[in-house]
């Protein structure tokens, strides 16, 4: 059974672990994010085990070494350790959710579920296309899922041989990236066709990402 952990990573420390973790668990088994609204930076550790407390122990030892290689003082942080739920099955569910509350007429919420719904692809393509790049997992450190950023648009070129905007299927995402931003962040009301624009071009981007597969 895979699990992933979540760890704090204090602003002080991002270099130094970005350093030590690909050297401790390998370069797919990791990633560093930020979070794009408090900035705050996450370090996911994933491993196979039987069950949840032999889970917890593997964590711990992978990120206790990692600590000692990047030479920072020991930390007694408990993990936020979950089942690996990264499957396009969740994507499925999240996007019948956001039919749902769109037939509801909540329409800003119907766009939130179906961005991390997209979101969720992304990570699979991102994550799968720089194991397969000479840059590795570090191309991963401090991404964010929403393509929206410099580096994530950079990767995501590199993967797919062409920048989000040449087509019309990474047009229409940003369009929605907008529109639900709008929504969540200035509490602008979204009429029925928004959602519904929105919905099609989640519907089209996460239909790109899983029949575009990286090399």
């Amino acid at each position: 059974m895979r699990f992933v952990a979540l760890y704090d990573v204090p602003e002080n420390e991002v270099s130094a672990i970005a350093y030590a973790a690909p050297r401790i668990v390998g370069p797919h088994d990791f990633v560093i994010t930020e979070d794009p609204e408090s900035l705050d930076t996450t370090l996911e550790l994933e491993v196979e085990a039987r069950n949840m407390l032999l889970a917890w122990g593997e964590v711990r030892r992978r990120y206790d070494a990692i600590r000692e290689l990047a030479r920072l003082p020991p930390r007694d942080q408990a993990p936020h350790l979950i089942p690996w739920q990264h499957s396009r099955e969740r994507s499925d569910e999240l996007l019948a959710e956001a039919h749902m509350l769109l037939e509801l007429g909540h329409h800003a919420l119907a766009v939130v579920a179906a961005q991390v719904a997209c979101e969720l692809e992304i990570q699979r393509y991102l994550r799968a296309g720089a194991n397969g790049q000479a840059f590795g997992a570090v191309a991963l450190v401090g991404l964010r899922w929403t393509l929206m950023d410099q580096r994530g648009r950079a990767l995501f070129a590199a993967i797919a041989g062409h920048q989000l905007t040449d087509f019309d299927i990474g047009r229409a995402y940003v369009a929605h990236v907008q529109r639900r931003n709008d929504a969540v962040h200035r509490g602008t009301r979204l009429a029925r066709y928004d959602a519904v624009a929105s919905l099609n071009a989640v519907e089209d981007m996460v239909s790109f990402l899983r029949n575009d597969p990286p090399i």
